[in-house]
This record gives structure tokens, sequence and C-alpha cells, in this order.
């Protein structure tokens, strides 16, 4: 829980110094920025580099300033173009809830992460919580690997050369030889099912959503908490996760 804090700071420090770019300051330096935080410039800086990497952020010409970067108009593509997706996805979701009481959420790739477009929670009090908008490694956990396994074999090398296989927990897969083996079973599975991969004492169970040309569109998962999980569960909830893809990807016809 206490890295989850961490994490979520982080995002609204990271989510704050996005929002000061506006078409009145389209560009800001670190100084700049530091200031109307409030924090020193070490720090800012710290979070700049990680915006930067993630192409959030972009240096103009001069190195000193910086403006916002192409990661932006990804975002504002998913935010207008994904509603289609999502409207038909909304009440299987909720129908995934209702069927497990675990919750249920809809991922789309989003560069080299995954994206939360839309969950439903369980009613659980211990639950797992995916929030729209919320990014995920594509290489950690079944709701991302799903997404990931749907890209052919070259698109998948481009997107783990440009990552670095950081382990969350003992479970996450950091071996390339490994990763690209379980991507394979994916396929060959048409599901996921993770334990512990990103967060230590979860389960997810996904599937993705394809187009009628193979196209990966997004995944939809069921997760919670280890201990929910025994192998009866795990085969209902394959069943349903790949039952609501499918018909997702129809509707989407």
């Amino acid at each position: 829980m206490e890295r989850k804090g961490v994490e979520l700071s982080t995002l609204r420090k990271g989510l704050e110094i996005l929002s000061l770019f506006s078409e009145e300051t389209p560009l800001l330096d670190t100084s700049s920025i530091a200031e109307r935080m409030g924090l020193s410039k070490s720090t800012v800086y710290k979070y700049v580099q990680t915006l930067e990497g993630s192409g959030f952020l972009v240096r103009e010409k001069s190195g000193r300033f910086f403006k916002l970067g192409p990661r932006l108009l990804e975002l504002a593509s998913v935010a207008q173009n994904p509603s289609r997706l999502v409207d038909v996805s909304y009440p299987i979701l909720q129908e995934l809830v209702d069927r497990t009481n675990e919750t249920a959420h809809l991922v789309a790739i989003m560069g080299t992460h995954a994206v939360c477009l839309a969950g439903f929670e369980s009613n659980h009090s211990l639950k797992l919580s995916y929030k729209p908008g919320a990014m995920y490694p594509l290489y950690a956990g079944a709701s991302a690997q799903v997404l990931l396994a749907g890209l052919d074999d070259a698109a998948q090398k481009r997107v783990l050369a440009s990552v670095t296989l950081n382990r969350f927990t003992e479970k996450t897969i950091t071996s390339l030889k490994e990763l690209f083996n379980r991507l394979q079973q994916i396929r060959r599975d048409g599901f996921a099912v993770s334990r512990g991969e990103l967060d230590e004492g979860t389960f997810s169970v996904a599937a993705p959503i394809l187009s009628s040309a193979g196209d990966v569109l997004g995944g939809i998962s069921v997760g919670g908490p280890l201990h929910r999980l025994d192998a009866g569960r795990e085969t209902k909830y394959i069943q349903l996760v790949r039952g609501g893809a499918r018909k997702i990807a129809k509707l989407l016809e």
C-alpha cells in the first residue's frame, strides 16, 4: 500500500505539471515549474525527466524550455475516439462484475503502456480499483499482456526495445525470453491469467478484444485478491472474459 501511495503522489505531481501548460504558457523551464509548484528545482527535474522520457514533454530547440509532447496527442485521440468501444463495453463489464463480484476493467494500448478506459468495482470491501486514465506497463499483468500478445512479433520487439523490464514483485517477468514465451502462450490460449506480477497478492484474468482481421482493439479483465481465486473460479472467469471480449468485438463490427 505504501508503494501505491508514493506512485499516486508521483502521478498527481506529474498531472499538475502538465496542467501548467496552456495556450498562454506553451513553454516552461524547470525554474518556472518549480516556482509555480512550490517545489525545489531538483525535485521538479526528476518529474520532468520522467515526463520527457514518456513523451508527455519535449524540449524545444534551445534545450532549456519544455512543451507538451506527442503522448498528449495520443491521449487526446483516445479521449475522442474510443467512445464506441467504451460504450459497448459498459454493460459487459457490469455483467462481469455481477457474475464474479470482482472488479472488471477495459484497457487499450497507449504507446508502451496499457491505459484503463473504463472500470467497474467489486462490492467486496477488499478489491482491486482501476481508474480511467491509469496506465500500466504492457509486459506485467494479464490485462496488459493480452494487448502485447495481440501485436505482431515486430511490433512487440519495438515496444520491448524501448522499455526496461522492471521488477514490481518477485513474480514479475523480467526475462525477454520468458516474456516472449508467455506472449506466444497467450496467443494460443486466447486469454491470460496473472498472479501477483504487478501487485503482490492479486490476480487478473484477461482476454483480448480482436477485430475480424485479428487486430487487437483492447482487452477486458476481472481481478481481485489472490486468495479468492481457486481452480473453479479461474475456469469460470476465463470463460466469462473470453465470452465478454467476443461480445464486444461483435458489437463493434
